[in-house]
């Protein structure tokens, strides 16, 4: 692991792997359950093979489509916590909502937030039954987890296997949350970075992939991803014709590539 670290792969942290170890201990992974954000993007390019910059983060973010099928198992608080590290719900800012986020005691930013698809543009709290906790619910998550794989996720500690977004769902979906988030959101940036690096790679190492992502997203969100490939033009270069070609030829939104 750490000739692999060395050699540039992605690797998690001791408190992320750890976490992740304990929810694929109880089957959630293999249930349907999915890791997003950005551990996710690292794992996913380790399965690219893309050396890159990951970005640091000291989030676990948790989502999952649907019910997961699962035996009777602890509560999602009590998995957290089987790892050592005291985490804690985090209020909402109205008292009177459930809790949908973990966050380490004392100084540390360790956090895991728990998603799930929103039915429309809001941000409701919804339950979560099967883990005995409740999430946040997203706009278009259900694209985002709509087609997935099984991935390594490293670290120095240990490896485990868990359920990530295909790179290609992942990079569009990119795109899109990049212009529902607001000009003003510092995460802007990072969004339409690792979107341009995952279509770069895919461009040339899965042919096709981008643009069955694309012919795949959902009618309100075409308008926003035809702005997002317009941001995307300071961050992918104008020599990566095939990244860019692969963002015309689905065409369901009219892309174009800069001249």
């Amino acid at each position: 692991m750490r000739l692999l670290a060395r050699a540039g792969y992605a690797v998690v942290d001791k408190k992320a792997f750890f976490t992740l170890a304990s929810l694929h201990n109880n089957g959630l992974f293999h249930a349907g359950a999915f890791l997003v954000g950005s551990h996710a993007y690292g794992a996913l390019l380790n399965g690219l093979g893309v050396r890159a910059v990951p970005y640091a983060t000291e989030d676990d973010d948790i989502a999952r489509r649907e019910a997961l099928a699962l035996p009777a198992v602890p509560s999602f608080l009590e998995m957290l916590r089987a790892t050592g590290v005291e985490l804690v719900a985090v209020p909402d800012l109205d008292h009177h909502k459930p809790a949908t986020s973990y966050q380490e005691l004392g100084a540390s930013h360790f956090r895991v937030d728990l998603l799930v698809p929103a039915k429309d543009d809001s941000y409701p709290i919804v339950p979560v039954p099967e883990l005995k906790a409740h999430a946040t619910g997203l706009p278009y998550l259900a694209y985002l987890l709509g087609a997935s794989q099984m991935v390594p996720v490293l670290s120095a500690h240990g490896i485990v296997a868990i359920r990530v977004p295909t790179p290609e769902r992942y990079a569009v979906h990119k795109l899109l949350v990049s212009q529902i988030r607001g000009s003003a959101n510092a995460k802007v940036d990072k969004d339409l970075h690792q979107a341009a690096t995952l279509i770069h790679a895919l461009a040339d190492r899965l042919p096709g992939a981008v643009q069955d992502a694309l012919s795949a997203l959902p009618a309100s969100a075409h308008r926003p991803v035809r702005r997002g490939v317009k941001a995307l033009r300071s961050h992918l270069p104008k020599t990566a014709e095939a990244a860019w070609e692969s963002l015309e030829d689905a065409d369901p939104t009219g892309l174009r590539r800069p001249s």
